[in-house]
């Protein structure tokens, strides 16, 4: 057993609509479809001209570390 685990988000590139991601994406959102926060991008994987697949930190795990330090952040609201 390890005693730290890591994982990542990886997206990967189906069909001809072109890339995912590009140079300079780093720090974007990834959403769903319910507009459901995923992960935040931080690198792609090259294959020929395009990136292949896309790789993300678990949104999951930078909203635990944000709320450790700030303990009343709102990922949930509705309204602003």
């Amino acid at each position: 057993k390890f005693e730290n685990e890591s994982w990542e988000v990886a997206v990967y590139n189906y069909g001809g609509t072109g890339n995912f991601s590009a140079k300079g994406d780093s720090g974007s959102l990834i959403f769903k479809a319910e507009a459901k926060m995923v992960a935040i991008l931080h690198s792609g994987m090259p294959k020929g001209f395009s990136n292949h697949v896309t790789f993300g930190t678990p949104a999951h795990f930078i909203i635990e570390q944000i709320k450790l330090r700030y303990p009343h952040a709102d990922f949930a609201r509705l309204v602003f």
